[in-house]
């Protein structure tokens, strides 16, 4: 796979994890391209883990952070949070996330992102945070 044709695929995986965790469900993705069919085969399997499962039909949705470049929520229930962010943006963009260092890493658009308290989020970046307790 070419540089660019890996570029074009960031923008709508980011979509796919913010907007389709939002809607609290997955929608399948048939393709021939081996990245991004693991990605989604990841997406997938992220969304059947009991725990996410329940948070994403009946937590509760609440915004965090909505701006220009970052789109961020939560979904809570009892005392699990799922926080999703998201750089919806092809520029880096500053991210500030409280308590998010102790949370576990779910899923991601980056392999190699490392969930922190202040980020510099790589274009299209996107990611989802367990975070218990």
């Amino acid at each position: 796979m070419s540089m660019e044709q890996q570029w074009n695929m960031e923008p709508a995986k980011c979509m796919a994890l913010t907007v389709q965790l939002m809607q609290g469900r997955i929608c399948p993705v048939t393709g021939s391209d081996e990245e991004a069919d693991g990605f989604y085969q990841e997406l997938g399997r992220f969304a059947q883990d009991p725990v996410i499962h329940e948070l994403l039909e009946s937590g509760s949705f609440e915004l965090v952070d909505v701006g220009d470049d970052i789109f961020a929520y939560k979904r809570s229930m009892d005392q699990h949070r799922l926080l999703i962010v998201a750089n919806m943006n092809k520029e880096e963009a500053a991210f500030r996330g409280d308590g998010i260092t102790g949370g576990q890493k779910m899923v991601s658009v980056y392999p190699d992102t490392v969930p922190s308290e202040a980020m510099r989020l790589r274009p299209y970046e996107a990611f989802a945070v367990l975070i218990n307790g």
